[in-house]
């Protein structure tokens, strides 16, 4: 007699470590590969074939598509890659989600307590944090292949009881099968345990590799619906992969689902076989095999069938899901979807903080005419200026202070702390000249002040370069590029030897025989104080910058004499 209480206890606890270990390995080798999967998202997507391959590459080193998803989401928000561009990606992340199948169809469940008792004991006794993220993949993968072996014990005894045999021979009807396995997986949110159980009951012979194709198939409707409802909320980005997410697994399904029969004899002509073996023996062991590789053949023909179509997808998906107008939004790149994964959440701050900072160049462009001929008009745009760079720093800190929380290291922690100084030094940046333009601009206006064309000419080359400057510190922060930084250094001599030499000009201009002489004087020495607190800023960006990535590169001898030689050190 059936113990249908055992049997669930054992399915229900075996999915949950699967499920468990999945995630354990997910995590540690995002871990493992940090920054190094952002780096590979950014250099291989010049072209729709190279984005493919990024994809498969990311999906397969993290085991998860949603980590390749949100990277995705946010490379996308950031302008970095276009919407058919990422179109790539998606089909190269379902194709890397197969390599999940190729590995559970090894079938080594019979090793997964050494592989437990192996990571844990790394994990544990480990000193070296990268070791102990090794301990916990393996720890990870033991778990996966112990879960598996869990579940194909509670449905063993389903072999022998008719009912259940003739339900699963219902999903020989492919529609009905596709329908399973899409409500599977939507339920477990995760089409990676679909096919393991898949795998299981084809190992066991309950299944026939028609019907694990069609439920498989469906696996990638159902894990659309996940998608479709992780976006719910998220920026319109989001919403735009995940509709072509949906968009592409729906119409791969409907162009296979005629040909599944086809589509399995191909599988088992490819498969290894095992003729040593009989009848129902030799089927529970091609089967598996077979449907990791009708898995893997389904999901790249349809990457590359739909390939060349994919500035096609991106118009359909747009037509249909316009842009928000994101003008108005305070923030353009921090979102609460980010936090779950601390090196992309980092990323999108630094993101948010370039945003941040290209309020600051139109501000400083319209200060000269703000302060030198109080023009209202300019000193109104950069109060606006001030006032949403001040929403968005805030923003800033509250998200800052999100993800430290979350933060997985010390070395995390301390680049969220670089991040959030940057910011500050930008903020302090346009509230000097918000500050200066109404003060200074409104002392022109009420004291009827002329500045004379030759100082206008050299406050606006002073103003041009100290501008250029910052521009090269945002720069630095886009591309996290030291040499710009360097190059913020060594600008301070010029920038002493333009002030040296304004402030000489301003000391004549002091004793000629002129209306306003004191008045003059002391608007424009304030104006030169103010544009040097400006590069002044600039240069602890770059510091800040270069020391962020010493421990990648480190600091030459020259650009350490450059500093030595910086009193403000």
């Amino acid at each position: 007699m059936i113990n249908w209480v055992q049997i669930f206890i054992e399915m229900a606890g075996g999915l949950s470590l699967f499920l468990f270990g999945m995630t354990m390995m997910s995590q540690s080798l995002k871990s493992v590969a940090g920054d190094s999967l952002k780096n590979l998202l950014s250099k291989m997507t010049g072209n729709h074939f190279r984005s493919l391959i990024s994809g498969t590459l990311i999906t397969a080193i993290t085991q998860s598509s949603s980590v390749t998803t949100v990277l995705l989401v946010g490379f996308v928000s950031a302008g970095l890659l276009n919407l058919s561009q990422s179109i790539g990606v998606i089909m190269g992340a379902n194709i890397g989600s197969t390599f999940t199948a190729q590995i559970i169809a090894f079938n080594i469940s019979q090793y997964s307590l050494l592989m437990i008792a192996g990571g844990f004991t790394l994990y544990s006794l480990a000193k070296n944090k990268s070791i102990q993220y090794y301990g916990q993949i393996l720890l990870g993968l033991g778990l996966v292949f112990f879960g598996m072996a869990m579940m194909s014990s509670s449905t063993s005894p389903l072999r022998q009881y008719q009912p259940f045999i003739e339900l699963m021979s219902q999903m020989d009807h492919a529609l009905l099968g596709i329908i399973v396995g899409a409500l599977f997986t939507a339920l477990v949110q995760s089409s990676a345990a679909t096919t393991g159980l898949l795998i299981i009951l084809a190992g066991q012979n309950i299944i026939t590799l028609e019907a694990g194709i069609a439920m498989a198939l469906g696996s990638n409707v159902g894990t659309c619906i996940t998608a479709l409802l992780a976006s719910i909320g998220k920026p319109r980005t989001a919403v735009h992969v995940a509709f072509i997410h949906i968009i592409f697994n729906v119409l791969g399904v409907i162009l296979w689902f005629l040909f599944i029969p086809q589509l399995a004899e191909l599988a088992r002509h490819i498969s290894p076989l095992h003729p040593e073996l009989l009848d129902a023996n030799r089927i529970a062991a091609e089967t598996p095999r077979q449907l990791a590789n009708a898995h893997t053949i389904f999901n790249f023909a349809n990457a590359l069938l739909f390939l060349p179509f994919c500035n096609q997808l991106a118009k359909l998906t747009e037509f249909l899901l316009p842009k928000k107008d994101s003008s108005q939004e305070i923030t353009q790149h921090i979102h609460d979807m980010y936090l779950s994964d601390p090196v992309i959440a980092l990323q999108q701050t630094q993101l948010e903080i370039i945003h941040q900072a290209q309020l600051i160049t139109p501000a400083l462009k319209q200060l000269p005419e703000a302060i030198i001929y109080a023009d209202e008009e300019s000193q109104t745009d950069i109060t606006a200026l001030r006032k949403q760079s001040s929403q968005v720093y805030l923003s800033l800190i509250d998200y800052s202070r999100k993800l430290g929380v979350r933060t997985q290291s010390s070395a995390q922690m301390d680049q969220v702390e670089k991040l959030l100084a940057v910011a500050g030094y930008y903020q302090q940046m346009i509230e000097s000249l918000d500050e200066a333009s109404q003060n200074l601009g409104g002392f022109v206006s009420s004291h009827h002040l002329k500045v004379s064309a030759e100082t206008a000419n050299k406050l606006h080359e002073l103003c041009d370069t100290i501008t250029h400057s910052v521009a090269l510190s945002i720069t630095a922060l886009s591309n996290s590029d030291r040499k710009s930084a360097k190059t913020i250094i060594k600008q301070k001599p010029i920038i002493q030897e333009l002030i040296d030499e304004l402030t000489s000009h301003l000391h004549g201009r002091l004793l000629a025989d002129a209306p306003s002489r004191t008045e003059l004087y002391k608007l424009q020495t304030e104006l030169v104080a103010l544009l040097n607190r400006i590069y002044y800023f600039s240069k602890r960006i770059a510091k800040v910058i270069r020391h962020k990535y010493a421990s990648e590169q480190s600091i030459t001898d020259q650009d350490e004499e450059i500093e030595s030689k910086d009193p403000e050190n």
